[in-house]
């Protein structure tokens, strides 16, 4: 059944954080103790950081790198979205992106409102063993290198659908490879393989196991080339759906219950969509409807405060729209912000007041960051963003 007229609006109370680089599992000196590597990964100032095994668990949250120490002394600054009670709900959800064991991972804040910031201990609680979907993306040279690696236990067939390209020739490719194990050997068989150039496989491929693991190597044709790989599993470890869904399915219904991972219904019935689900989509969205923000609010005086900020590393620019009140006063404005690495430009336009201007915006870069800033021109006004980010 066709999806043709999707009610966004319905998804207003979804509450979702920006994605973090990593996730540490181990309690940390968050103040002049953290370490400098996490789950295999090598951070930078500015880094989204998850941490969800304090011993205090008050302290656990989003956290970004403000000072990379060398091995375990740097610092760590709880995120502008992770900071204050306003902005943390029960039923948080968020990815992590990156690391050995924590790579492509969904985490749901599972502590029942309300919530007091480094009070209120904090538990996550992540879908490891839900999904059976998983994609990666790594780096592979002339040298054999894993590009995947999972137990062998409980699964019974693998496919991959691997994409690769040499960056220094210019030439793609893409193949599927089958596999079927009894957890000691494994056959596997590529095919449907397309490439750019006849002369140049781009990367050849090799599925083993070893040491109780099902194993993925590449060995590229040159020095510079990249692996996008996605796995899908099947055996007695596999879930019905996305990320631990129950698909329950009518003549006329299709319904994704995501609690407790997810902590809502995702349904789709007679046309609509409703829940508290994580959506990702890749592809065009087109909306026959209302799409309706709820952004969280921020409360701003006369001082320069930052009300929104990315990573310099992950986004060019973003688009914001700002609704501002103040006393029965609105303000409504559209503001571009750009980088180039070093500073950070802004360019207002389209203020709409009710009165008269309650403030001005602007931008600077700190911390591997571009923050944008609100100076009131009174005390008291509540700023909430709406951000569309814009990736480099």
């Amino acid at each position: 059944m066709g999806l043709t007229r999707p009610r966004l609006n319905q998804l207003q109370d979804s509450d979702f954080k920006n994605s973090c680089r990593v996730a540490v599992d181990s309690n940390i000196t968050l103040s002049g103790g953290t370490p400098a590597t996490v789950d295999g990964v090598n951070l930078q100032v500015g880094d989204r950081v998850l941490v969800v095994a304090q011993t205090n668990s008050a302290q656990n949250g989003v956290y970004f790198v403000e000072t990379l120490g060398s091995g375990s002394n740097g610092t760590w600054t709880r995120a502008l979205d992770f900071n204050s009670n306003s902005n943390i709900t029960s039923g948080i959800i968020l990815n992590t992106t990156e690391g050995d064991t924590y790579s492509s991972k969904l985490w749901r804040l599972t502590t029942p409102d309300p919530i007091t910031i480094g009070t209120t201990d904090l538990t996550f609680v992540a879908n490891l063993q839900n999904s059976n979907i998983y994609v990666k993306d790594i780096a592979v040279s002339t040298s054999s290198t894993i590009v995947d690696s999972f137990t062998a236990t409980g699964t019974t067939s693998v496919r991959w659908v691997i994409s690769a390209r040499d960056n220094s020739n210019s030439n793609f490719r893409t193949s599927t490879i089958d596999a079927v194990t009894n957890g000691t050997t494994i056959n596997y068989n590529e095919h449907s393989v397309l490439q750019s150039s006849a002369n140049d496989d781009v990367v050849n491929l090799a599925v083993v196991i070893s040491n109780g693991n099902i194993v993925l190597s590449a060995t590229g044709d040159s020095a510079n080339c990249n692996v996008t790989i996605q796995r899908m599993t099947l055996g007695s470890n596999t879930t019905r759906g996305y990320v631990g869904a129950n698909v329950l399915t009518g003549l006329t219904d299709l319904v994704y219950d995501l609690s407790p991972e997810l902590g809502g219904t995702l349904g789709l019935n007679n046309n609509d969509i409703t829940g508290t689900g994580n959506i990702s989509l890749t592809g065009n969205i087109t909306v026959t409807g209302t799409v309706m923000s709820n952004p969280t609010s921020t409360s701003v005086g006369t001082s320069a405060t930052p009300v929104d900020q990315f990573q310099l590393s992950s986004f060019r620019g973003a688009k914001y729209v700002a609704v501002i009140s103040n006393s029965g006063n609105h303000n409504i404005v559209e503001a571009l912000v750009v980088h180039n690495g070093t500073t950070s430009t802004i360019s207002v336009f389209g203020e709409v007041t009710t009165t008269s201007s309650l403030g001005d915006f602007s931008t600077d870069v700190s911390d591997g960051n571009v923050r944008l800033l609100y100076s009131g021109a009174s005390s008291s006004n509540d700023v909430k963003i709406y951000a569309t980010y814009i990736a480099s």
